[in-house]
C-alpha cells in the first residue's frame, strides 16, 4: 500500500511523465486525470443505484485522501 502511494505521488510531481522528458501536464489536470481514474475503478462496474461495498468505500476514501494531501 505505501508502494502504491509513493507511486501516485511520483507519477503527480512528475505531471505523469515517468520517462522524465518534461513533457508531462500541470499538477492540476494530473491530480484529476488521477480522481477520474479512480471513481472509474471504484464505481465503474455499478450498474445501478445500490450501496457500496465497504473495501470500495474504504478504498475511495483512502486514495482520494492521497490525492489531496498533495494540494495542502
Amino acid at each position: 500500500e505505501i508502494e502504491m502511494m509513493k507511486e501516485r505521488f511520483a507519477k503527480l510531481l512528475l505531471g505523469e511523465d515517468m520517462s522524465g522528458g518534461g513533457k508531462g501536464v500541470g499538477p492540476a489536470l494530473a491530480i484529476s486525470n488521477a480522481i477520474t481514474n479512480l471513481s472509474a475503478s471504484v464505481f465503474g462496474e455499478l450498474w445501478k443505484l445500490e450501496p457500496l461495498a465497504h473495501e470500495r468505500k474504504e478504498r475511495w476514501r483512502r486514495e482520494m485522501g492521497w490525492l489531496l494531501a498533495v494540494s495542502d
